[in-house]
């Protein structure tokens, strides 16, 4: 039964990954990684998540159906990761509008600056924009704590999803703690998005 959902859970991972791309080369930005791109033009920690445990937990549910033909139990934690995962991503995306429409200094991807010994420089998109700070002087050029930490997380309990998933040979569950410490991640990530960087 493991082995058939991991081939499964496979499938489906590479179909919604598949989607996702095509998705992406459906947006302005016309890339396969496009579903990962904001407003901004940037690479976001937001858009991350969100298509990370999409795909991760769509295509472990989809594969556990297709073992059955039934729809699959899914534990409250999963249902909760979702939910954080989604209410963070609206909350900062709506932190991030209010501070575009107020015409806030932002990193954006095309925005020409001058470097400290006076050169012209443009920003361009790159990956490391998901933990960079976003505004101010020092927007795209270090790393914003609250972002690397919830990356961290993210990619953490990403692949403790997957290991528990093989191991069990259907859908997961994760502990309170974990669904705790994602929440807490989650917080300090929307809190340090809220100031107004000078």
């Amino acid at each position: 039964m493991g082995n058939n959902f991991v081939a499964l859970w496979g499938i489906s991972a590479v179909v919604l990954l598949v989607l996702a791309g095509f998705a992406g080369r459906a947006s302005t930005h016309t890339s396969m990684l496009g579903i990962l791109i904001d407003s901004r033009g940037r690479f976001s920690m937001n858009q991350l998540q969100l298509v990370t445990w999409n795909i991760l937990i769509l295509s472990s549910f989809a594969a556990a159906f297709f073992m059955t033909i039934e729809i699959p139990s899914m534990d409250n934690t999963l249902l909760a990761l979702l939910g954080i995962s989604v209410g963070s991503g609206a909350t900062a995306g709506a932190v991030k509008s209010g501070k575009d429409m107020a015409g806030k200094n932002i990193a954006r991807v095309g925005k020409s600056f001058k470097s400290a010994s006076g050169e012209d420089m443009t920003i361009e998109r790159k990956f490391s924009q998901v933990f960079l700070e976003e505004e101010g002087d020092e927007g795209d050029k270090v790393v914003s704590v609250t972002k690397f930490q919830n990356f961290i997380f993210t990619i953490v309990l990403a692949i403790l999803y997957v290991v528990l998933a093989v191991k069990e040979g259907g859908m997961p569950t994760f502990s309170d703690q974990a669904i705790w410490l994602i929440g807490i991640s989650h917080g300090g990530y929307i809190a340090g998005k809220i100031p107004d960087r000078p």
